[in-house]
């Protein structure tokens, strides 16, 4: 993650002057750059790849926090999130042509940490920090439930005879879980997908009506 960050560190990107919730506006100085922009681009890079492994899951979360941000870009005015978050879009778009269920090709652990990274990057470089943050609540819920595992829970499901998922654990340690638990371990891996990236879009439209109210 820090050798990802060396060119946004070396472009200065981003506002060093950060809005802090019931402080206000903090100039964290060095500490933007050498410790803010690192942990940005680690924390959504990772968070891409806890909720992981099921056909079309990843690069389907970030297609609609794409679309979210290209939303924001719009609204803003800002044509530096449009163009990044159109290219985000377009290369997910094509990927998701071969990975969505029943998937030719898989993404491993690089492409959720691209996905995660080119959305961290959007964010920094166009200054709009608040609507990504707010964008990836889902993974505020997932990164409490793998912690109640002490992060060895798995995501995956056991696929039944009939091609349904069943939830590998008695307790809920992923937002996978959650949903397969819901449909009463009936539903396939294509339904549990969908029902995820529903969920994933609620944070999203969230982050939308937090700029609208600006």
């Amino acid at each position: 993650p820090l050798i990802a960050c060396l060119p946004l560190i070396v472009i200065k990107a981003g506002d060093y002057m950060v809005t802090v919730p019931f402080i206000g506006q903090v100039n964290f100085g060095l500490l933007y750059p050498f410790l803010l922009i690192p942990a940005f681009i680690t924390v959504c890079g990772n968070a891409f790849n806890m909720i992981a492994g099921l056909n079309g899951l990843e690069a389907g979360s970030g297609l609609i926090i794409g679309l979210g941000l290209l939303v924001d870009g719009i609204l803003a005015g800002n044509p530096i999130v449009i163009s990044l978050s159109l290219i985000l879009i377009a290369s997910l778009l094509a990927f998701l042509f071969f990975n969505f269920y029943p998937a030719k090709v898989f993404p491993g652990d690089i492409t959720p940490f691209l996905i995660g990274a080119m959305v961290a990057s959007t964010a920094i470089i166009g200054d709009t920090e608040k609507f990504v943050v707010i964008a990836i609540g889902l993974y505020y819920l997932e990164f409490i439930l793998k912690l109640r595992s002490g992060f060895k829970a798995q995501s995956f499901g056991i696929p039944q005879e009939d091609g349904s998922l069943k939830s590998p654990y008695e307790k809920i340690y992923s937002v996978t879980h959650f949903v397969m638990k819901l449909g009463k371990d009936r539903l396939k891996e294509k339904q549990v997908v969908l029902v995820i990236l529903l969920l994933q879009t609620i944070p999203v439209l969230l982050a939308i009506l937090v700029v609208l109210l600006q």
